[in-house]
């Protein structure tokens, strides 16, 4: 069953970050402080806790007011989510994972594409991964880590593009020579995921057209924990594409069911316990953006 999520318009210009967790005391503070240091200020970031046993709660208990602890009985990374989207005050949502760090400019730089047209309902970045030292293993390893890049002509999908800097009057200098690019991703996506999921920022008026995240698909027990599961479904609802690989999700625009595995996995070796993320993707109803 497909739960209700996100009722009402939210709060203007206010983007709820959701982080689920789960015994990730050792790492989460990490996660929570990289959106705590985003250049766009007005975000609210809500934790919640899938039952860990650890001391949690105990270290979230020093941000106050600056982060919303919300602790549940464990139920699944899809539940956690809901929990979160249910929670979500924001216009704009936008998924982190607890062992997961996003550069400051991260929101700021989506948010600017994002005004271009209110039809832009899904945006994406690039992402860099790190080994648990925080060396870089690989820079800009989106296609590296979803290969249905390599199985799409990227020119049959996105067919528009522009430079960053035009549209993101604080666009780092680092990025000035970035494009983004528009394009219609509906067909792409029945080859593979093209979106990882902590890049992913949303308007809530398309959440609430999809509603929240199936549950029961269960991943090793570990609600947060990247791993794959035979089986997972896909769901494309309403406007928008809920993809559900073990509790993972991305959000498109057209309707359909599938069920059973079709697509590649969602899901990181184990060794990359960092994420961080480089480089700017982004996507509206109809059309998707995607910088690579």
């Amino acid at each position: 069953m497909i739960p209700a999520v996100c009722a009402g318009p939210g709060i203007p210009g206010l983007v709820s970050v959701l982080i689920p967790t789960y015994n990730r005391a050792y790492i989460i503070c990490s996660a929570i402080d990289s959106v705590l240091a985003q250049t766009y200020k007005k975000i609210e970031v809500v934790v919640v806790d899938d039952g860990s046993t650890d001391n949690t709660r105990e270290l979230l208990a020093r941000y106050g007011d600056a982060v919303r602890y919300i602790y549940q009985p464990n139920a699944g990374l899809a539940a956690a989510r809901n929990t979160g989207l249910a929670a979500a005050r924001g216009e704009f949502i936008a998924l982190q994972d607890s062992d997961d760090l996003w550069l400051p400019w991260k929101i700021e730089g989506q948010m600017a594409v994002m005004a271009l047209d209110q039809r832009i309902g899904l945006c994406w970045t690039d992402l860099t991964a790190v080994n648990p030292k925080g060396e870089v293993v690989r820079e800009r390893n989106l296609r590296p880590a979803y290969d249905v890049y390599n199985r799409i002509r990227f020119e049959d999908h996105f067919d528009t593009s522009g430079m960053l800097h035009a549209v993101w009057k604080g666009c780092p200098e680092a990025l000035r020579d970035t494009r983004y690019h528009f394009g219609d991703v509906y067909s792409a996506m029945f080859l593979g995921n093209l979106v990882h999921p902590p890049t992913a920022l949303m308007r809530r008026t398309h959440v609430a057209k999809a509603g929240g995240l199936a549950s029961g698909f269960g991943i090793n027990g570990a609600p947060d924990r990247a791993a794959s599961t035979d089986g997972a479904p896909m769901r494309l609802l309403l406007n928008i594409l809920w993809l559900v690989v073990a509790g993972w999700w991305l959000a498109l625009h057209h309707i359909v069911l599938a069920v059973g595995l079709a697509l590649t996995i969602i899901g990181i070796p184990f060794a990359w316990q960092h994420i961080k993320l480089a480089g700017l993707s982004l996507t509206p109803v109809g059309k998707g953006v995607v910088e690579v």
